[in-house]
């Protein structure tokens, strides 16, 4: 995960933007940022034709199996994508930098 990596390095305040479902992953991952004291205001919830994106691996006696994943075949609404840059752009002048 890209954040803890930045933390590690002493990143001291980090703020994330983009966009999730409104599914179980996304709830568990806005539990994760908010223990880490990540700012994740900048997550916006798209309810239809989006899925937050993961991937699991399942395991059969100790073997690993084919990945699963979730989230390929999402569709950005357009007004999704216009309120994630109109967000992005606001915070623009408070950011040292933006990594995508």
């Amino acid at each position: 995960m890209l954040p803890c990596n930045l933390q590690a390095m002493g990143v001291k305040s980090i703020a994330l933007y983009g966009v999730i479902g409104a599914d179980p992953f996304a709830d568990e991952m806005r539990k994760i940022l908010g223990s880490r004291r990540y700012r994740h205001v900048g997550l916006l919830v798209q309810r239809e034709n989006w899925d937050t994106h993961v991937y699991m691996k399942p395991f059969e006696k100790e073997e690993e199996q084919q990945r699963l994943d979730f989230g390929n075949f999402n569709r950005l609404h357009p007004a999704t994508s216009g309120r994630l840059l109109e967000n992005l752009s606001a915070a623009l002048s408070g950011l040292d930098i933006v990594i995508y």
